[in-house]
């Protein structure tokens, strides 16, 4: 288990940091997409998140596999409840540049989504 996580770890520092050079490359050479430095919180939020559930998901997991389907639909559902929380907040709070929020927003949540599927396929395959 540790070695999956520790592996996920890695990755997910490594895209978080080229997300985040490519959204302050857009900030100093694109002004026009209206690309914010608080925009960079996004990457951060999903990092962090990123890691508590799959820490959560394969400490679940490493207990009782069985379980392992229950726990991951589990997490999408926590993680989709508290993702559309943010965006409805974030609209709410900060009408004026709220669609290139949701856009940067979705775009981040797609590449980690994607990045932890993969991560979780290769535990599940090394499992059985």
């Amino acid at each position: 288990m540790k070695f999956y996580f520790i592996d996920f770890l890695k990755k997910t520092t490594l895209i978080s940091v080229l997300l985040s050079a490519f959204l302050l490359s857009c900030i100093f050479f694109l002004p026009t997409l209206n690309i914010l430095y608080k925009h960079l919180y996004i990457i951060l939020f999903f990092y962090l998140s990123g890691l508590i559930f799959h820490f959560i998901l394969l400490n679940l997991s490493q207990k009782k596999i069985k379980y392992f389907t229950s726990y991951f639909m589990a997490s999408i559902l926590i993680k989709l409840i508290v993702y559309s929380v943010v965006i409805i907040l974030y609209i709410i709070n900060f009408k004026s540049d709220a669609k290139i929020f949701v856009s940067v927003f979705l775009i981040v949540y797609i590449i980690f989504t994607i990045l932890e599927v993969i991560s979780l396929q290769k535990f599940v395959r090394n499992i059985k």
